[in-house]
């Protein structure tokens, strides 16, 4: 296209309205259809990517989730979600296709059910978003997590008392990075 850019179903509609178009990148990481096909294959209004629904893996039986859920798109289609802007495109730093909430929930929720999970990002920002969820995690038995050993139980002890509290060890990155 002259604008440089995918074309929108509208125009794709004004173009060809009674047969299906389907029109992919050649790195397969964004397409555009029109109307006839978004209708035969009953897509939901605001699709964005693959369904991320822990339960209906589940219900499956299968043990993977993805062939890659995809969080942010193609370099090609300025649609990898970057910390800056494309240089050759100031208006966009690409997209995110989820919250961080969404992702956070998804990876949370795909770890206590025993899912393996497959990710596409290429960006900074959709990198940052992942690495983000799965430092957030959970903390349960057997799982490394960063935290401090107080000297104290801080429920258990007066108020006025929490100034003697004590930090005995710190974990960072699963290690013991302060003992006393």
């Amino acid at each position: 296209m002259i604008e440089k850019r995918s074309p929108t179903i509208n125009e794709l509609d004004n173009v060809v309205s009674d047969k299906y178009v389907w029109l992919g990148r050649v790195d397969c990481h964004s397409c555009t259809v029109n109307s006839k096909i978004f209708e035969y294959l009953d897509l939901p209004e605001n699709i964005i990517g693959i369904e991320m629904d822990v339960d209906k893996v589940l219900e499956k039986g299968l043990t993977r989730m993805g062939g890659c859920i995809i969080l942010d798109g193609s370099f090609g289609s300025r649609t990898a979600a970057l910390l800056e802007p494309y240089e050759d495109d100031p208006s966009t730093n690409g997209a995110l296709y989820y919250t961080q909430e969404e992702v956070d929930e998804l990876v949370l929720k795909a770890h206590k059910s025993n899912l393996q999970l497959a990710f596409h990002t290429l960006g900074e920002r959709s990198i940052e978003q992942i690495l983000n969820a799965y430092e957030k995690g959970s903390i349960e038995k057997g799982k490394i997590a960063d935290f401090v050993i107080l000297s104290e139980n801080i429920y258990e002890i007066n108020p006025e008392a929490t100034k003697e509290i004590e930090v005995e060890k710190t974990i960072k990155s699963g290690k013991i990075a302060y003992s006393k």
